[in-house]
């Protein structure tokens, strides 16, 4: 099942997945993980909003870094192993 859902410019997408499929004992990045265990938030300073969560306790996936001059990402991961991407203007 999949479930979109649209308010203003924020676009949230949900998909099911199944509930038999095991659950990682540790953090995983997402291409390792069975099911969907991503997330991307657009955030203006990707630096400040990645060294709040690190200082918080989340586990870091990848430190900050430019794609060229496209945009900025780090990865962090959630208490329950979710890849958090944190996506926003290069530096």
């Amino acid at each position: 099942m999949r479930y979109h859902f649209q308010a203003g410019p924020t676009s949230i997408r949900l998909l099911h997945e199944d509930p038999t499929f095991p659950v990682p004992d540790k953090p995983v990045f997402h291409s390792d993980a069975f099911g969907m265990h991503y997330i991307q938030f657009i955030v203006q300073d990707v630096d400040a909003v990645f060294a709040k969560l690190v200082e918080k306790g989340a586990p870091v996936a990848r430190e900050p870094y430019n794609i060229g001059t496209l945009a900025r990402i780090a990865m962090v991961f959630d208490p329950d192993g979710t890849v958090v991407e944190l996506a926003g203007p290069a530096r």
